[in-house]
């Protein structure tokens, strides 16, 4: 069978989220397409059926719907990319997993002229919005405190399938340029408690922020 890269936008048209296309297909009679969707009142089904029946043959699309929970959403999918589960050829994906499944290497680039068109009349990212109104804090913590805290956490697609702590020494640096662009810092690790961290954004919030 053959792999079809992640596509990060798609034809079909899905106002419950992104739709981006991975898997494969056998050879030979009508393929059939595997569509992981969320839980919703049937619209996708019958964007599937339509689908199906526009392509005259060429190809029938059937969904598996997901777990209504969100977390179990997300980690069902990243396992199975992880994995490179041939099942999936078509998965729905909640915008706020984007740029984490695309950081882990899950979703391919979006064609320049497609990221063009959609990127024309865009309202500009939160952290550029918000900096006229607001005074940005970085709860700076050390790449190990990090690492310790996600193991007793909630799973993160970004770290699935290697060595958590290097990867995230990684990221940190490559967002470094990113979170320098706040105006001022606050150290979160121990032996400061989350407490002592929290007053000393308080402080700031009346001394340099206006509260």
């Amino acid at each position: 069978s053959s792999r079809r890269g992640i596509a990060g936008t798609a034809a079909l048209l899905v106002t419950a989220g992104t739709l981006a296309a991975c898997g494969g297909e056998e050879s030979g009679a009508t393929p059939t397409l595997t569509w992981y969707i969320n839980p919703d009142s049937g619209g996708q089904a019958e964007i599937a059926s339509r689908c199906s029946d526009a392509s005259e043959g060429v190809y029938n699309i059937e969904v598996s719907v997901l777990p209504r929970n969100s977390d179990a959403q997300r980690e069902q999918l990243v396992r199975r990319l992880a994995a490179a589960d041939k099942s999936i050829d078509l998965m729905s994906l909640d915008v706020p997993f984007a740029p984490e499944l695309a950081q882990a290497g899950f979703l391919a680039p979006v064609p320049s002229d497609v990221a063009s068109e959609v990127s024309e009349g865009v309202v500009q990212g939160a952290l550029e919005s918000a900096r006229p109104r607001c005074y940005v804090i970085f709860l700076k913590t050390l790449v190990t405190t990090a690492a310790t805290r996600v193991a007793e956490g909630e799973m993160r697609p970004l770290l699935d399938g290697e060595n958590p702590l290097e990867r995230m020494r990684r990221l940190s640096h490559e967002r470094e340029p990113f979170y320098r662009r706040d105006d001022a810092e606050v150290r979160n690790d121990p032996p400061r408690t989350a407490e002592q961290a929290a007053d000393e954004v308080l402080k700031l919030a009346r001394t340099a922020a206006g509260w």
